[in-house]
């Protein structure tokens, strides 16, 4: 029978941590777990920065004189930020997507066994 403190050990190995509690970036990349709500996150936050950028862009605050770059500059970068910001949600939905695919492969396989 498993203890509670083994399941414990077990779940904060799974998370990326090590036995001292400090994050172990080995552990994280080869965690079973989906991807895909990791890259949702920076989706919105990319989509949020893009936003205001191009908010910044079209405010007075870019045409003042000593202020931070040209509109230009502010608009290129919001744009850059907002396609960034769709590649990383295209990569979330692939990556929720393949998940998917294998855990029902993995349920199909386990349903032929029994």
């Amino acid at each position: 029978m498993v203890t509670r403190a083994r399941l414990q050990e077990r779940e904060r190995l799974e998370d990326g941590l090590n036995a001292g509690g400090k994050a172990d970036l080995c552990r994280m990349l080869r965690s079973e777990r989906c991807m895909g709500r990791n890259l949702f996150i920076l989706a919105a936050s990319l989509a949020l920065f893009g936003l205001i950028s191009c908010g910044i862009a079209y405010s007075n605050i870019a045409q003042q004189p000593g202020s931070p770059g040209e509109a230009s500059l502010w608009r290129t970068m919001g744009l850059a930020l907002l396609v960034l910001a769709l590649l990383a949600a295209l990569g979330g939905v692939l990556s929720s997507l393949f998940e998917q695919a294998r855990r029902r492969t993995e349920e199909k396989q386990r349903r032929g066994r029994s």
